[in-house]
């Protein structure tokens, strides 16, 4: 025979190949908002994208990280007034409002934007986020 044997390994992967046509069902990405957290097609229940929350939390850390040092360094605790200020109302409006109109995830979406979403739970972080509200309340009282 002309056809040169295969190990059968290549050949069972040369056998399931198919058209490299894109999936019409992986175009359409439907995300429903919900009170707390995001619906995607592929969970049952809530879920944050943990890189637009990591990064959030990123931007808190720079702001937080420059008010102590400002502070540390001048006296001056403005802008550390300005952190607590800014993070009790953006866990306000996360825990309350809703996640699309927190400005640090907004900001953070925007950065993310081009990377795959790594989805998680939404309930570990409306606990995790309700923490953070209180311990940001209790000296504000």
């Amino acid at each position: 025979s002309g056809r040169k044997a295969t190990p059968w390994h290549l050949d069972l992967v040369l056998a399931q190949q198919q058209t490299l046509e894109p999936d019409s069902r992986a175009v359409l990405l439907t995300i429903q908002h919900t009170a707390f957290g995001i619906l995607t097609p592929e969970h049952e229940h809530p879920v944050f994208n943990e890189r637009a929350v990591r990064g959030a939390a990123g931007l808190f850390l720079i702001l937080g990280v420059s008010g102590w040092m400002v502070a540390a360094l001048t006296d001056d605790f403005s802008l550390l007034r300005l952190f607590g200020v800014s993070f009790m109302i953006d866990m306000f409006i996360r825990l309350f409002l809703g996640q699309r109109f927190s400005p640090t995830l907004v900001i953070a979406d925007f950065f993310v934007r081009n990377q795959n979403p790594e989805w998680v739970d939404a309930k570990p972080k409306q606990t995790a986020w309700g923490i953070g509200f209180g311990m940001v309340l209790w000296p504000a009282s």
